[in-house]
């Protein structure tokens, strides 16, 4: 039998793309299923309320999200609350189980704790880990043998993750009639301090800042709605920033408040605040209101006390209550799966400013559009438990890749912000007239 060299030719060529395209096909790699411990992140963890008080017990809230593009099957992860200083454990379920979560979806937990004395440093953490499987139950215990290994869990050929742990400290006020003081302003532009507390406003907004345990300054912000003046928020931490040395890794510092000015005038007053972030940065705070405004402007000034590397600055965090009538969900440590909260969508979308509204009163914080440092971008706070206490805030930051911003002993650099109160308001829309253009 003979055949034409070309035919036969034609005849591999095809078999050899038909066979090529079956390889790659059979080698292509499934694509791999998403990690819920990289998917599911902590949003908040805190005070719920933003600080203590005394020796009261105080709730930690834990809002957890899916990150991921996979829904989150129930009894997955767990999540821990670790009292490390000055708090002692009350009562309920300290390591709950995570509720299914679908992407996009959070869920809260709360702890009830008591503070070991009136005046202690408060320092907790939440971490997630993977829940326990019955096979990971079984392969750990050395007197069962599983007769099938083809029913172990795969997870326990794998290295396991490290768990994600959440680190907060808890401003701690030793006096509880200092913190829960009647919200109050004044008849004009004022502002008046002493050794452990300042205060500044006029006769539409206030904020009133109290030393707390470690010298942090705890601030509550009050508005004027109608004839009554009305908590607007607890802001905490008044900033922190992210920093290292050369061949360290960046951490965070809390301002620590050490001196307090003041000047008044007939149409504005000024309160500046000095102190540190760690040793490495002097910090100074300068606040202002005017007449005729729900306005409090704010400048953050960061001095270098030796070469260092700026990654982040937080500007003021403010918790925010959003519904006083909604009863807070009790803190037993079990997971409630959180709803959209409308309002709270509708102030995520806001350009340059977060905020809030409740009654007839509209408060947040706005910023400028630019930063003052070369291609750092604003990223607005998670918002957390939306339905109880909503997060306002805003962070300043570089790329995760980036090596951080070289500052020399001596270099200076300057963050602009505006905290608010306006009233009467009916939306949260009405936060728009106190965003920044350009630095006040």
């Amino acid at each position: 039998m003979s055949f034409r060299i070309g035919t036969v030719r034609s005849a591999l060529r095809l078999l050899s793309a038909a066979a090529m395209v079956f390889t790659i096909g059979a080698v292509r790699p499934a694509a791999a299923a998403e990690d819920p411990l990289t998917t599911v992140k902590v949003e908040f963890f805190g005070a719920e309320k933003g600080y203590a008080a005394g020796s009261g017990h105080v709730t930690l809230l834990c809002v957890l999200r899916n990150t991921g593009k996979e829904p989150l099957p129930a009894s997955t992860l767990r999540v821990r609350c670790y009292a490390l200083a000055g708090l002692d454990y009350t009562d309920g379920e300290l390591t709950p189980l995570v509720p299914a979560l679908s992407p996009g979806q959070a869920a809260a937990f709360r702890w009830h704790l008591a503070p070991t004395d009136r005046s202690n440093a408060l320092v907790a953490t939440a971490l997630l880990m993977r829940a326990v499987t019955p096979a990971r139950l079984a392969a750990q215990n050395p007197v069962v043998v599983n007769p099938n290994p083809a029913e172990t869990d795969p997870a326990l050929d794998q290295p396991a993750p490290v768990p994600h742990a959440f680190l907060s400290v808890i401003p701690h006020i030793s006096s509880p009639a200092a913190a829960t003081a009647p919200p109050s302003g004044f008849a004009g532009p004022a502002s008046v301090y002493t050794s452990t507390h300042a205060k500044i406003g006029n006769d539409r907004v206030s904020l009133r800042l109290q030393l707390a345990a470690g010298r942090a300054p705890v601030g509550f912000l009050a508005g004027k709605a109608g004839t009554a003046w009305q908590t607007a928020g607890v802001v905490f931490p008044l900033f922190s920033i992210l920093a290292a040395g050369d061949g360290q890794k960046p951490w965070q510092r809390a301002f620590k408040w050490s001196t307090t000015d003041s000047h008044t005038d007939a149409d504005a007053s000024q309160l500046v605040l000095t102190g540190n972030c760690g040793d490495d940065w002097e910090a100074q705070i300068t606040l202002e209101t005017r007449k005729d405004t729900g306005a409090i402007n704010g400048r953050l000034r960061l001095k270098a006390r030796r070469t260092s590397r700026l990654f982040a600055v937080q500007l003021p965090r403010i918790t925010a209550p959003t519904d006083s009538a909604k009863p807070a969900p009790p803190a037993d440590g079990n997971g409630i799966v959180l709803t959209v909260d409308p309002d709270a969508a509708d102030a995520s979308a806001m350009e340059g400013a977060a905020a809030v509204h409740r009654g007839m009163l509209t408060s947040g914080i706005s910023w400028t559009p630019r930063s003052p440092v070369t291609d750092w971008l604003a990223t607005k706070l998670p918002a957390g438990d939306t339905e109880h206490a909503v997060q306002l805030g805003v962070g300043w930051g570089a790329s995760a890749d980036s090596r951080g911003e070289v500052f020399l002993p001596g270099g200076l650099v300057e963050f602009a912000f505006r905290l608010f109160c306006a009233s009467p308001s009916l939306t949260v829309r009405d936060a728009e007239r106190f965003i920044l253009t350009t630095a006040p």
